[in-house]
């Protein structure tokens, strides 16, 4: 059968049923599309916004051991010098809390390919070295 020997009206209709076709299928396409950038969306706020938050944790408890070194070695009160370990000790056990939570956060082989190059090098806060130097005073 020939489209030109068709009647008019199911040329019509042949027609319409080719538009809602299409139209039926740009709809799926764009639930799709829509649902993978909900997956994405929910991806940058639950992994990648709170692994940021962890890691600015990460350096105010770096920036607090560095801080409190610091006090230790200026200090010639041993009160306050331990007063300054435990604030040390402190700011330690939050850092690798903190740093626990950030390798378990994100589960893709991506994340955890980053987190392991990440933690040659952020796996150990400040050294105690300084903590011992201040014994010496």
């Amino acid at each position: 059968m020939n489209f030109r020997n068709m009647k008019i009206g199911l040329r019509l209709g042949v027609g319409f049923g080719l538009i809602l076709l299409l139209l039926a299928i740009i709809t799926l396409v764009g639930n799709s599309s829509m649902r993978k950038i909900q997956d994405d969306m929910n991806h940058i706020l639950n992994v990648n916004y709170a692994c940021i938050e962890l890691a600015y944790d990460m350096l105010d408890s770096m920036a607090a051991i560095s801080r409190e070194t610091r006090d230790i070695l200026l200090l010639d009160d041993n009160t306050a010098r331990l007063e300054c370990k435990k604030k040390i000790e402190a700011a330690r056990t939050k850092y690798n809390k903190d740093f626990a939570k950030l390798k378990e956060l994100d589960n893709t082989a991506e994340g955890k390919a980053h987190c392991s190059q990440k933690s040659r090098r952020l796996s150990k806060p400040p050294s105690r070295q300084t903590t011992k130097l201040s014994n010496w005073g």
